[in-house]
């Protein structure tokens, strides 16, 4: 099917610079096994992640920030703990949003871009996923105690989400696509690096196959 044009001088998605059709979209979350039954399950979750945002987040950055590294990047940038507890609260309520869509995977794709450009090593968001485990996980056991079962769904759909957002922000970092990727990267140098970026999230998904399988003999 042929592309929409866009109206001069608007910017190119860069879900078009990644060949993201909806598509491919939909493949990537059958390859994470993300179930229309896993978006509604977190979706009924929204009311309550909306009201203990504010705690998990609080915990979230006291960590982050005890890291004297992390505090002087977001320094450089020219950014604050206030402004980052911001945009990461609105992305903790939109894993709560039901199925990702087009416009979900462009805003992640984005945040891939502006981490590259203002020198957010990839360890640095990587390692911010794990805070989700340590933080936000024993904090959706509680909220459901008596009921096991539908709790280890939560967080199994949460993982899967969590390694496809991470799939795609590291796709920026490996395609090294920024605000001028148009001048910066063409021909064979860009194709590699989509078949690298490929790679990476087929091995994500591999990873998280085999953490549920563990799981499940545990």
């Amino acid at each position: 099917m042929a592309e929409t044009p866009l109206p001069a001088n608007e910017p190119i998605p860069l879900t078009r610079h990644l060949r993201l059709t909806e598509s491919a979209i939909v493949d990537r979350l059958v390859v994470l096994g993300f179930l229309q039954e896993d978006a509604d399950l977190l979706a009924s979750l929204h009311p309550w992640v909306f009201r203990v945002a504010d705690t998990f987040l609080q915990w979230f950055y006291d960590e982050q920030f005890s890291y004297p590294e992390f505090a002087q990047i977001v320094e450089r940038a020219g950014s604050d703990r206030r402004r980052l507890q911001g945009f990461q609260r609105q992305y903790l309520l939109q894993l709560f949003n039901g199925m990702p869509d087009a416009a979900y995977v462009e805003s992640r794709l984005r945040i891939g871009a502006r981490h590259a450009r203002i020198a957010v090593t990839p360890n640095w968001y990587v390692s911010s996923y794990g805070l989700y485990g340590r933080y936000f996980f024993p904090m959706l056991l509680r909220h459901i105690p008596f009921r096991r079962r539908k709790g280890r769904h939560a967080i199994e759909a949460l993982s899967k989400q969590l390694s496809f957002d991470k799939a795609l922000v590291l796709d920026m970092y490996i395609v090294g696509v920024t605000d001028d990727v148009r001048s910066s990267v063409t021909g064979t140098s860009f194709d590699a690096s989509i078949q690298a970026s490929e790679l990476l999230r087929k091995m994500a998904a591999l990873d998280l196959k085999r953490d549920r399988r563990k799981r499940r003999w545990r």
